[in-house]
């Protein structure tokens, strides 16, 4: 779920899948790409609920179980409206108050500005299961890590205090 409060032409975004590790996916896509239509806002910040993590990415239990055509699809709507954010016009800021693992790392990598507690872990989980950067992720963070820093934290797979990422 991706709760969305507006004030002052500011829109906060807040993961709730607490449970699940605020997961994202098609529906938090959907609801994203919906608030980035509204004309009167001027910015965005998204958060995670809690403090354990932050987005470990894709619910891959809910794309199991939906089958690999509609995982797939699910998987360029995600795309797509990551690519939305990243093209938005006014200012993005991801607050990171938990762990970012996988898909967590692609989602914060469309945003101008990620800001991270000191308690926060990053990592690239991506190459552990033996996925690659389904939602554009790898292109968006060459915009900050050179080609040689991202495929080095891809192929180690460490976890990465908030300070090293």
């Amino acid at each position: 779920m991706l709760q969305v409060h507006t004030e002052d032409s500011i829109a906060l975004l807040i993961l709730d899948h607490e449970d699940r590790g605020n997961s994202f996916g098609s529906n938090e896509a959907a609801v994203l790409a919906k608030t980035l239509k509204n004309k009167s806002l001027r910015g965005l910040i998204l958060t995670g609920i809690g403090t354990r993590f932050f987005c470990t990415g894709g619910n891959l239990s809910e794309q199991a179980a939906t089958g690999a055509q509609k995982a797939f699809a699910a998987q360029g709507r995600v795309r797509e409206a990551l690519q939305a954010l990243q093209k938005w016009p006014h200012p993005t800021v991801a607050l990171v108050n938990g762990d970012c693992f996988g898909g967590g790392t692609e989602l914060v990598s469309a945003f101008d500005l990620v800001l991270a507690t000191p308690h926060a872990l990053f990592g690239f989980w991506q190459r552990k299961l033996g996925l690659t950067y389904g939602w554009g992720g790898g292109a968006r963070l060459l915009r900050r890590l050179t080609p040689q820093a991202l495929a080095t934290r891809a192929l180690e797979t460490r976890l990465m205090t908030a300070s090293e990422a």
